[in-house]
């Protein structure tokens, strides 16, 4: 078995806070009791809406994936329209 740092720490810390609550739900629980005692501390911020690059974009106006840069695609069925 590979010997990965992250998942030696994740291990610790996860015994560490069984040893301290007993169980997760225990911690869950104190992490609650926390957020309503610093209520007036703590912020929330609202979610971002993000538009995915090319969603409803034609893709003749897609900006390529290599370069960034937007163009007219010079060749193939992309930039002639339907088969007919």
């Amino acid at each position: 078995m590979i010997n990965d740092p992250i998942v030696t720490e994740v291990r610790k810390v996860r015994q560490e806070i069984f040893n301290t609550y007993g169980s997760l739900r225990a911690y869950h629980k104190a992490i609650i009791e926390k957020q309503k005692e610093y209520q007036n501390r703590l912020i929330t911020l609202s979610a971002k809406r993000i538009d995915p690059i090319g969603i409803g974009t034609p893709i003749t106006e897609r900006p390529s994936h290599s370069t960034g840069h937007t163009g007219h695609v010079s060749g193939g069925s992309a930039g002639q329209g339907r088969h007919k």
